[in-house]
């Protein structure tokens, strides 16, 4: 099928078995060390617009199409502010449920009968 040209996309939503992928017709955005080093190493070496040999990995078998290589770059403080907000309001929290439940089983009274 895409030998012939077939839509990478469409085949990908009828065919492909990774959740997280198949409704966005398999594209996924990656950087080095994310991957299987398999998955990896073919991906990087594709030219845009090409599309992979099978590679097989530990998560199964993939057919690899690169549509686009965007340049590595620094984000500025403002396009990741809130990120580094939403982490630190998130240990916050579990730092605060944690505390909660250790005050919880401290007057928690459990009988065990056996």
């Amino acid at each position: 099928m895409l030998e012939e040209g077939a839509d990478f996309a469409a085949i990908a939503q009828d065919y492909s078995e990774d959740t997280d992928s198949k409704g966005r017709g398999g594209e996924i955005v990656i950087r080095r060390g994310q991957t299987a080093p398999a998955f990896e190493e073919t991906a990087f070496r594709l030219e845009p617009g090409t599309v992979s040999e099978i590679v097989e990995t530990q998560f199964g078998f993939h057919i690899i199409k690169l549509h686009e290589r965007i340049p590595a770059r620094v984000a500025s403080f403002e396009e990741v502010e809130s990120m580094i907000q939403e982490v630190l309001d998130q240990r916050e929290l579990q730092k605060l449920i944690k505390a909660e439940i250790e005050e919880l089983r401290g007057k928690a009274k459990v009988k065990v009968f056996i």
